[in-house]
């Protein structure tokens, strides 16, 4: 099955920042790198929100958002593959061969795919961005950015930052699988201060459209990417214990391709179900309507985004442990970070929904509407932590094709209750922002309950226990935004 590779290796002692980490120290340096990186986020949102046009600075949530749903299709989920089987060529010994043999497929799928959407620009990017409500007339006066052929542009620099974006995520998720978490935390690091100086730069002293803040985050991609993913393959290269080769190539092929194109399948769904809402209120109600929309998400995302290190945290962990102790000493790790995890994130949305008001003073004083949604985006982005974090299980077992059915099951529910609720002004009546904001916050609700509810059918149907502790915190989280029912009506 290995034979010896051939090739001369140049050893090269692992520096600090490229060694794996335990459980303990990994949390103790990727959570606090994490809530710096979520924080500059947040810092770069509102001094973008107080420089642009607010339809600018809805347009750039939007593109934004759309690069997360479009970025698992361009490069087919490849990383979210590498990071499962990156421990288990290592064990082999075989990590150098392994990655030879990825890298070209991942740099093919992602320039066809990327070349596709950039010579579809123009009608992929009016179905996109552009509002029912927009006549070409009103986009040529109150819409200048995305007026003729701008919108195309801006859907050209989307499709270049995919492609960049899928590299990057190529680099963090050989990281991930590698436990690398202090690399991993500096190259998210890097990415985001990047990203976050060129935008309040040309926010501040340059052309500021979405179209050119885009280009500062491909930029930042593009610079992070290179410095690490050289320093990596370097690492990689001069590992003495990885210098193995394999024989079944075309097996290990198919084996990442059926792993991740189901990944691929049920990630486009998991962030259309959580973008859904958004873009539907552009389509009804305008940009500017999803830039107050967004102020209130981006605080309330915060749920989500504070999940996210952990869940990397515990998937490489569980994962490991899956390999080397067995099912039983994984299951009990996964239920008490499941567990520690939610009500961590249920204490901290109960402080946000009741600082809702002087929170959203960050943001300039028309944006201060955005609070009346608090509650049910708050209870959204802590039902997407759930699924996210049971989603673990599907990876677990080798089934990830099964997230399929509790993403699109939520997609769908959105589609229907978004298309019911969330409806134009009519002739001669104006909506109110709350009218505008409420129905597409509960929409994203009754959704992202549906999702959950056939998350948990399915890990019932494939044997996978969850235990009572870990239904009474999914269940706590409802009191969230119940007690306040009163105040919103």
């Amino acid at each position: 099955m290995a034979e010896t590779d051939p090739a001369p290796v140049s050893v090269v002692p692992a520096p600090r920042l490229f060694r794996d980490e335990r459980a303990g120290p990994a949390l103790g340096v990727y959570l606090p790198a994490m809530a710096v990186f979520r924080f500059v986020g947040l810092v770069r949102n509102v001094v973008l929100a107080w420089f642009i046009d607010k339809s600018q600075f809805g347009l750039l949530l939007l593109a934004l958002l759309i690069v997360n749903v479009l970025a698992p299709i361009t490069s087919l989920s490849l990383h979210e593959a590498v990071t499962r089987y990156v421990p288990m060529f290592e064990r082999l010994g075989a990590l150098r061969w392994y990655l030879r043999r990825v890298v070209p497929m991942l740099l093919v799928i992602a320039l066809t795919t990327t070349a596709l959407l950039a010579l579809t620009a123009h009608p992929v990017g009016n179905w996109l961005f552009r509002s029912l409500e927009t006549s070409p007339v009103s986009a040529a006066t109150s819409q200048g950015a995305i007026a003729g052929g701008e919108i195309a542009a801006l859907t050209r620099w989307v499709a270049a930052t995919l492609f960049a974006l899928a590299c990057y995520n190529f680099v963090m998720g050989t990281l991930r699988g590698l436990r690398m978490f202090r690399a991993l935390s500096l190259m998210e690091l890097t990415q985001t201060a990047l990203f976050t100086g060129g935008a309040i730069a040309v926010a501040c002293f340059g052309p500021a459209s979405a179209r050119t803040i885009v280009l500062t985050y491909l930029a930042a991609f593009v610079a992070a990417t290179s410095v690490f993913g050289l320093a990596l393959r370097r690492r990689v290269r001069g590992w003495p214990e990885q210098q193995a080769a394999l024989t079944d190539r075309e097996h290990v092929a198919r084996r990442m391709l059926r792993y991740s194109v189901w990944t691929a399948i049920a990630a486009v769904a998991w962030q259309t179900l959580q973008i859904y809402p958004t873009w539907y209120l552009n389509k009804v109600h305008g940009h500017e309507a999803i830039a107050v929309f967004g102020g209130m998400r981006t605080i309330a995302q915060g749920v989500l985004l504070a999940a996210t290190p952990v869940i990397t945290v515990v998937m490489t962990m569980v994962t490991r442990a899956w390999e080397a102790e067995g099912r039983e000493a994984a299951d009990r790790r996964f239920r008490l970070a499941f567990k520690t995890t939610v009500l961590v994130l249920l204490a901290g949305s109960a402080v946000v929904a009741a600082l809702r008001h002087p929170i959203m003073r960050l943001f300039p004083a028309s944006y201060g509407q955005g609070a009346i949604v608090a509650q049910p985006l708050l209870l959204f982005f802590l039902l997407a932590a759930d699924l996210t974090f049971l989603s673990i299980q599907f990876s677990l077992i080798e089934k990830t094709r099964l997230l399929m059915w509790p993403w699109a099951a939520g997609v769908a529910a959105n589609v229907v209750t978004a298309w019911l609720w969330v409806r134009p002004a009519g002739p001669g009546r104006r909506l109110s922002m709350s009218e505008q904001l409420m129905p597409t916050a509960m929409a994203g609700v009754v959704a992202m309950a549906a999702a959950l509810v056939v998350c948990l059918l399915l890990l019932r149907m494939e044997q996978r226990r969850v235990d009572r502790g870990s239904w009474v915190v999914m269940a706590a989280g409802f009191a969230l935004y119940l007690p306040w029912q009163a105040g919103l009506a």
